[in-house]
């Protein structure tokens, strides 16, 4: 982690094509392996989650949250 920037994250399509990078702010007692534990922003209708694969990759996850009535 560069301590004031944060976490460096690389952005990749559906497809594994690289489009972008940038650095994620987190709360620094919280280690970057424990991070899929625990949401990291819900703003509006987006929900941003830290998730690990079973080969021990991690990625950041953009989900779009749905309302559903009864």
């Amino acid at each position: 982690m560069i301590r004031k920037k944060g976490f460096p994250f690389d952005v990749f399509d559906a497809d594994g094509h690289y489009l972008d990078n940038f650095y994620f702010p987190l709360h620094l007692k919280i280690r970057l392996s424990e991070l899929a534990r625990y949401p990291l922003d819900i703003r509006g209708d987006t929900l941003l989650m830290i998730e690990k694969d079973d080969n021990g990759n991690i990625s950041l996850v953009k989900y779009r949250m749905l309302l559903m009535l009864a």
